[in-house]
């Protein structure tokens, strides 16, 4: 490693010095291509090496014009339409020559300082690679940044970042790899057992914030934070997120950014009910203050109430409704033209009748490995546990008749028939 005076001097006296020599020989080096070109005005090296010459020497705007005519003679050099893209942009950045108090040009090849004629040139170029090229991840990011740039954050641009991560993933599949396993898991509907026997089979140990990270404020208000390969050329890394997130518009839009396909899973949200009052019972029981908090905000003297009156608080004022907009948030999410990854709904109704259909068709929705299928073993339940029973109709016996009343009343007929709970 060389000591600082000798690093400061490189960069303060040699750098430039190479610099200054660079450019002598490439003018030098353009008089001689100048000619080659004036020969053959049509050869596609000719000018692709006075382009690269001219952009070496900063002359930007003759770059941009060799590139153009470069990609009219080999429209598919891919080469070619990413540096016009950059050429584009360098030409149109606006005080391109300013500089800051310590004498730095305060633009770069990344800035998008542009006027509208140059953003629209921007926008074109990248919209011609993504036709050009539409298995290439780079031309989608491309035109995603620019049409953010051009136009604010529209649906098109979503929509290019998505195709994006498509092809991400499907390379990423291709090669034997899981990507990203996203499920979104109604509380108290098997999700950590779901999220144990992935990891297990799968073999991933990374925890769920190196895939993408989740704040929790509490059920239901799980904020997805966008990742760094999101928009990128960035590949995805294996993961699974096994949560309780909304489909809050901000989620909504992280996601499309990130996966191709989710899971979304419940459970007849009387039976969940149930259970989310032993949930918060044991909480209690083991001392977890974040586990009650997590809760929602509950009225005083509840851990003092019956049990049948903590059922009726919940379902009148938090885990029912929360939980029945919960689910429909999603439905509409499937439904929504604007949503891009497609959806595939189970229920703990399913895992308890038939356990190997359940996972087998969680398998092939990922299109993950056939060889690594395992029939999940059976959970082991415990009363005072997170496993308490697994049971899909205790709630008949535990609930009153004025409860099973006002609870089935409250579920729409829509998602009785979407999953198939008995109506009371």
């Amino acid at each position: 490693m060389l000591p600082p005076k000798a690093s400061q001097y490189i960069l303060i006296e040699i750098v430039p010095w190479v610099k200054r020599v660079l450019k002598v020989y490439y003018r030098a080096r353009k008089s001689v291509l100048l000619k080659k070109a004036a020969v053959q005005p049509n050869s596609v090296s000719a000018n692709l090496r006075l382009g690269r010459l001219c952009f070496e020497l900063s002359q930007w705007e003759e770059s941009a014009q060799y590139y153009e005519r470069v990609v009219c003679l080999e429209p598919k050099l891919f080469e070619a339409h990413i540096r016009l893209e950059l050429l584009y942009r360098l030409v149109g950045q606006k005080d391109k020559h300013e500089r800051d108090k310590f004498g730095n040009i305060l633009f770069n090849d990344r800035t998008y300082k542009l006027d509208k004629d140059s953003l629209a040139k921007v926008v074109y170029c990248c919209r011609r690679m993504v036709q050009l090229f539409p298995e290439s991840i780079e031309a989608h990011v491309k035109l995603g940044n620019a049409l953010v740039m051009a136009e604010g954050v529209s649906q098109e641009a979503v929509g290019s970042f998505h195709v994006a991560t498509k092809i991400k993933l499907k390379h990423a599949r291709g090669q034997g790899k899981s990507g990203l396993i996203f499920v979104a898991s109604l509380p108290r509907s098997g999700s950590g057992n779901m999220e144990r026997y992935l990891r297990s089979v799968l073999d991933i140990k990374n925890d769920n914030a190196q895939a993408i990270a989740i704040t929790n404020w509490g059920f239901p208000n799980y904020v997805i934070s966008p990742p760094g390969y999101a928009v990128s050329n960035a590949p995805i890394p294996d993961g699974i997120n096994v949560n309780h997130v909304n489909a809050s518009k901000a989620n909504l839009m992280v996601l499309n950014l990130v996966i191709d396909r989710m899971i979304v899973n419940v459970r007849d949200p009387r039976q969940a009910l149930l259970s989310w009052v032993h949930f918060m019972n044991y909480f209690r029981y083991v001392n977890d203050v974040w586990g009650v908090l997590e809760g929602g905000v509950l009225p005083e003297n509840y851990f003092l109430m019956s049990l049948q009156e903590q059922i009726s608080w919940q379902i009148e004022n938090f885990y029912l409704p929360v939980t029945v907009k919960w689910i429909e948030g999603w439905l509409n999410a499937d439904e929504n033209p604007e949503f891009y990854p497609k959806i595939l709904f189970t229920n703990l109704e399913n895992v308890v009748t038939n356990p190997e259909a359940h996972y087998k068709a969680m398998f092939d929705f990922y299109k993950l490995d056939g060889s690594k299928f395992k029939s999940p073993s059976q959970p082991e339940f415990k009363e005072n546990s997170h496993m308490r029973k697994g049971r899909i109709d205790e709630w008949r016996e535990v609930f009153t008749a004025e409860q099973i009343k006002i609870s089935s009343e409250m579920i729409p007929e829509r998602l009785i028939k979407k999953f198939g709970w008995p109506r009371s």
